[in-house]
């Protein structure tokens, strides 16, 4: 099996005269990229890939995150993934070497939500419920598929959980 976790950048800020890909990570923020690393670490096996949009927020996000993570493999800055359709994001993901068993993408809404709809259509119940009443910064969707990343479809993959560590 195949595991993907999507993490939703943490809470930003909106400081003036800063352009929407420029925005830091407001305090929340910081708190909540740690907490998602810290459960990264506990209920995820170590990561082979990361993709990270090249936004601030999302590299601060993982930034912070991978205190917890300490992910030594191939990290991408990828600038598909800042605003993407949820079909971008699949690009991004069949682009992923067949070797990575577990790989993190660390991006935004909607793009992130979305991809999880389209891609699990089954899953853990509570965890269905969770996407579809809101996908908040911090956000982490945990998905699992048989086959190699550039199969990976709509519908082939398996909601296993949705957690938001706040």
């Amino acid at each position: 099996m195949t595991t993907l976790a999507l993490l939703r950048h943490a809470k930003s800020s909106y400081p003036e005269g800063f352009d929407d890909f420029d925005r830091p990570l407001a305090p929340r923020g910081i708190h909540e990229a740690q907490l998602a690393g810290a459960w990264l670490r506990t209920n995820l096996a170590a990561p082979d890939r990361v993709v990270v949009s090249p936004a601030l927020r999302a590299v601060q996000t993982w930034e912070l995150a991978d205190t917890e993570v300490e992910f030594d493999g191939p990290l991408t800055f990828d600038p598909r993934v800042y605003e993407a359709t949820s079909g971008v994001l699949l690009d991004v993901l069949h682009d992923l070497p067949d070797r990575a068993a577990t790989a993190i993408l660390v991006g935004h809404n909607p793009g992130l939500e979305v991809l999880v709809r389209n891609l699990a259509r089954t899953g853990d119940p509570a965890a269905v419920r969770a996407v579809d009443a809101k996908y908040p910064t911090s956000a982490i969707a945990v998905l699992s598929f048989a086959g190699p990343w550039r199969e990976l479809e709509p519908g082939a993959a398996r909601l296993e959980t949705f957690e938001v560590p706040r």
